[in-house]
């Protein structure tokens, strides 16, 4: 338009060099009009093209925000795909640690069937070795009592009837021995099958932790993925209000109320956010003080030694109460560890590394915990059994202990002197026997007086360290049942200090009557048949009593196996408190079980005197 404008003023020139001035005058006035419209259109055309400009520029702009969404709405779906991916990874680690606990279990629950089939074959063959002894004994006794009736006249009767009465009386103690041993293979054999039952209900705890772990992290999964999508939301609606305040497009209307309530609600995230790290970071010191504890509990402790059992209707009134408490604990933990993970996941929206990792350590976390609650549990009711134990034992304290244990030794002491004054001192070969048996009674007297030292030295040292073992050593223990007293030991309940001195004492008058009677009608003959058969008889009771302390150590040996495997099961570190406890409870056991077999070979070396009094 210029140029032609251009042109018409060249051509005007010319024209006004050419006509005279009049005329050009004339063309000027006539061309005024028309000239003025095209530059008016010109113009028009003008305004227009920068109408359509400016609306070309506005176009761009918004399409250059929705490219800008469409970039943070792919990040976003990057973030999530990520986040995903790790929670993928979480869950296989998961599941690996829950199959390699189901195989340990299993490994476990094979070793046990073994050892209890192992226990039961060794239980069968020493029960078919005391029978079969029993058998030889019974028949041996058989044969010597008709010996002993075709060789013996109708006089001395009342040595027949005494021998037959020992002989029963020896049966009689086979039997319990047997009934014990059977009894004692019993509760060993209850005492598996619980250990067995306690096993299978920890795998399906184990699986039931799974499955509500499993449903924990998918709502958790889910409330992240909102909060993230919240988050979101509020960005875009903070950038799209930043953009509208852009250099070329800002207004006065742009600056308003709206403004200030998008800048509030991101300044109410970031709050949000702060208050998800600093919980996240309570958490975190919550399962370090955790594990501080577990490491604590977690100590190695030697064998426990088995001195009393549960009744029925107690184990289940001490279960049941534990049960209980321990339902509320761990009800309590997993609240807290339900919120420890929450704050966890909401401190994953404002960046990827830690979104990466805060699953993973959330699905260990919440093991862990599972895991130390399964150990206090055990370790709560060990303690409460170890107490129920001390209170069911037969003493009310050590020192009243210690003082029984010294006046039986002093009733031992009494018995044997009185008895080596009534020994009679005519027959030589008597003599040589009573001096065998002192010098057998003072290596014996020996050895209690040291095993009392060991004992004693072991009272003060448990006194010693009670005071420093905290709230698991105290109270001590209050024995109220006396009737319960007694351990489930492995010596047979017929050797019992009671009965043997009962036993004996009566044998003594027995003695003393036979002696009255028949003091002056003593003959050569029969007094030398007696003494032979006395000797006899005291060989075959040395053996059977010989034979008696192998079969009692093998029974031994098989209980101590039993501990041990009851021991690799439920060994707790409250157990290393009552050590010194059960070692002087078993060690009093053995001595009175000593003590019984001393009075049942005092009263065997005591026949032959009584043999000698008769006619």
């Amino acid at each position: 338009m210029i140029q032609q404008g251009m042109i018409a003023v060249s051509c005007m020139v010319l024209i006004d060099s050419c006509v005279p001035i009049e005329m050009h005058y004339i063309v000027l006035l006539h061309d005024v009009p028309s000239h003025q419209r095209a530059v008016d259109e010109k113009f028009r055309c003008v305004e227009e093209k920068e109408g359509e400009i400016r609306r070309l520029q506005l176009l761009l702009r918004e399409k250059e925000r929705d490219l800008e969404r469409q970039r943070c709405v792919l990040s976003n779906n990057e973030e999530t795909i990520m986040s995903l991916e790790v929670l993928v990874r979480g869950k296989g680690l998961e599941q690996e640690q829950v199959c390699e606990a189901w195989r340990s279990v299993q490994h476990h629950h094979a070793n046990s069937e073994e050892r209890h089939s192992r226990s039961l074959r060794e239980r069968d063959a020493l029960i078919s070795q005391l029978q079969n002894a029993l058998h030889t004994r019974t028949k041996e006794a058989e044969d010597l009592t008709g010996a002993l009736l075709g060789k013996v006249k109708a006089g001395p009767s009342e040595v027949v009837e005494e021998m037959k009465a020992r002989l029963s009386l020896k049966e009689k103690l086979f039997q319990e021995l047997l009934s014990d041993r059977g009894r004692q293979a019993q509760e060993h054999h209850t005492l598996v099958q619980d250990l067995l039952d306690t096993i299978s209900t920890r795998d399906q705890y184990i699986q039931d932790s799974a499955g509500r772990l499993g449903e924990v992290m998918s709502e958790q999964t889910e409330r992240l993925q909102e909060l993230r999508r919240q988050l979101t939301s509020g960005s875009q609606a903070y950038g799209s209000q930043l953009g509208l305040q852009g250099p070329d497009l800002q207004g006065p209307d742009l600056q308003g109320p709206d403004h200030q309530g998008t800048s509030q609600n991101f300044q109410a995230l970031q709050e949000e956010l702060r208050l998800a790290l600093r919980r996240e970071r309570e958490a975190q010191a919550e399962i370090t003080a955790l594990r501080t504890m577990a490491g604590q509990t977690d100590r190695p402790v030697n064998r426990q030694a088995e001195f009393g059992e549960f009744s029925s209707e107690e184990e289940d009134d001490v279960n049941s109460d534990y049960a209980d408490s321990m339902e509320e604990e761990e009800s309590k933990l997993t609240a807290q560890t339900l919120a420890t993970m929450q704050n966890a996941e909401l401190h994953g929206g404002p960046g990827k590394g830690k979104l990466s990792q805060d699953p993973v350590g959330e699905g260990q976390g919440l093991v862990e915990v599972k895991q130390l609650v399964q150990h206090k549990r055990v370790v709560e009711r060990e303690l409460q059994e170890l107490k129920v134990q001390l209170e069911k034992a037969g003493f009310s304290s050590l020192s009243q202990m210690r003082k029984a244990l010294f006046n039986l030794r002093m009733e031992n002491k009494e018995l044997k002197s009185h008895q080596t004054e009534r020994q009679p001192e005519t027959d030589l070969r008597h003599e040589h026997i009573l001096q065998e048996e002192e010098e057998d009674e003072e290596e014996v007297d020996e050895e209690e007086e040291e095993e009392e030292l060991c004992g004693s030295e072991l009272w003060e040292a448990w006194d010693d360290d009670c005071p420093s073992q905290g709230k698991c050593c105290a109270p001590r223990p209050t024995l109220r049942d006396p009737g319960l007293g007694r351990r489930h030991c492995t010596r047979p309940v017929s050797l019992d200090l009671g009965a043997m001195l009962s036993c004996s004492t009566q044998d003594e008058d027995d003695e003393e009557e036979a002696g009255r009677e028949a003091g002056g009608r003593r003959h050569s003959a029969t007094e030398t048949v007696m003494v032979e058969m006395a000797v006899r008889l005291q060989l075959e009771s040395k053996e059977l009593k010989e034979r008696l302390m192998v079969s009692e150590a093998t029974v031994q040996a098989q209980a101590e196996q039993l501990k041990d495997y009851r021991d690799l099961l439920t060994e707790t570190s409250v157990q290393q408190d009552s050590k010194q406890v059960q070692v002087d409870l078993q060690d009093m056991g053995y001595e009175t079980c000593g003590r019984s077999e001393n009075e049942a070979n005092r009263e065997e070396t005591s026949s032959p005197g009584t043999i000698t009094l008769c006619p």
